[in-house]
């Protein structure tokens, strides 16, 4: 995938990431908030590290399967940055089933299936798009 079209998918993937954090009233910690109301889930230098290990990981694909990066796969490895950055702030999403729920964990299911799946049609929908010069209008 050419940077420039993975950096534009990364940027949705962030924005289905940051609505699971809204409906939880959740802020990524960030030295550069200057504690405007506008200001969204994730910002400035944190948003813009996650949006390039996003990117990276879709323009050189899996390096776990050696093979043609499938969806699913590089869905695995973005919700991993994503864990991270939770994991790093110790930041837990409430599961919206307590069965779930668990301490240990900063994203259970199924608030990590909902990402996989978004992420996965995102990355389905890429591939199906014709390429070169019909793109033009993008």
């Amino acid at each position: 995938m050419k940077e420039g079209d993975a950096r534009e998918l990364a940027f949705a993937i962030i924005g289905d990431f940051e609505e699971l954090l809204a409906e939880n009233d959740i802020r990524i910690p960030s030295a550069d908030r200057e504690g405007r109301e506008e200001e969204a889930c994730i910002y400035g230098t944190e948003y813009y590290l996650l949006e390039d290990a996003g990117t990276d990981i879709l323009v050189k694909g899996s390096e776990r399967t050696g093979r043609t990066p499938q969806a699913r796969d590089m869905a695995f490895r973005i919700i991993e940055e994503l864990e991270e950055v939770l994991d790093y702030h110790h930041i837990k999403v409430p599961s919206v089933v307590s069965a779930r729920a668990t301490s240990d964990l900063a994203l259970c299911m199924p608030e990590w299936d909902r990402l996989r799946d978004g992420i996965v049609r995102l990355l389905r929908r890429e591939a199906a798009l014709p390429k070169g010069p019909a793109m033009a209008w993008r």
